[in-house]
């Protein structure tokens, strides 16, 4: 299992925080979709941490599952109930996860 923080900055754009990335912040970039995912996860709040891994733990409340890969990410079907939405996940989750998971669960 790992922790992700995301940060919103004062423009209201959300950031993945990863202190090993070794390219440009503005690659850290959430976009879309996976920014109001951001709003969700941090319940008005500028900065949440979750857990996130492949297979299933005790506490997940969220499973993005994959799609399609485009290259430079993938997308994703993200389904709690009350949200059933796509969401494209970048090149980060494949740096943090060393590929692009069939599952991702928070």
């Amino acid at each position: 299992m790992k922790q992700i923080t995301f940060e919103k900055d004062s423009n209201f754009r959300w950031y993945v925080v990863l202190p090993t990335w070794p390219f440009d912040k503005d690659k850290l970039k959430v976009d879309d979709a996976a920014s109001v995912f951001c709003d969700i996860l941090a319940k008005d709040k500028n900065k949440v941490t979750v857990n996130i891994d492949e297979e299933p733990f005790e506490g997940y409340n969220y499973n993005l599952t994959f799609v399609h890969h485009d290259g430079g990410g993938g997308d994703y079907h993200f389904n709690c109930g009350c949200y059933d939405y796509p969401v494209w996940l970048g090149n980060k989750f494949e740096f943090i996860f060393g590929h692009l998971p069939d599952n991702v669960y928070l």
